[in-house]
């Protein structure tokens, strides 16, 4: 496993990262950018149906509280986690409370920050539809499901 030398508030810290093989790496890369992940319905079978199996993802990492998760599809889950990496999460046993506190406020901004763009993708797309509703039947906003 590779580790990532990291200097937060004068504490020289190794950081677990997930990739550790640059061969694998590159794969993890590829994966990342297939048109299976880019969200191309046709290719969803790509990824040998594990969208469709949840886990449960520990939001403030297993060690910190392993009461609070929530369900999330394999390839989600993996998606998490590289990006938790990513914002420098360490998932080691924290040595005091504030590493504690520090790993779950980490592990929470990185989730935050995902769901934040997936609801701006999701207002694009409904603004969207209102503009093509308006153009194609502007009448739509009469009707009482619209009030």
């Amino acid at each position: 496993m590779r580790f990532r030398v990291e200097r937060r508030a004068g504490i020289e810290a190794e950081t677990p990262c997930i990739e550790a093989d640059p061969l694998k790496s590159q794969v993890r890369r590829e994966r990342r950018t297939s048109p299976a992940r880019r969200g191309n319905p046709n290719a969803k079978g790509a990824a040998q149906g594990k969208r469709n199996r949840l886990e449960n993802h520990h939001v403030d990492g297993k060690r910190n509280n392993s009461k609070l998760t929530i369900p999330v599809c394999i390839l989600g889950h993996r998606d998490i986690h590289r990006r938790a990496c990513d914002a420098g999460v360490d998932l080691r046993e924290p040595p005091t409370v504030l590493h504690r506190l520090a790993t779950v406020s980490r592990l929470r901004g990185a989730l935050f920050i995902e769901l934040g763009k997936a609801a701006l993708r999701d207002a694009d797309e409904l603004t969207d539809l209102i503009a093509g509703l308006d153009q194609d039947f502007p009448r739509w906003r009469d009707l009482p499901e619209a009030k």
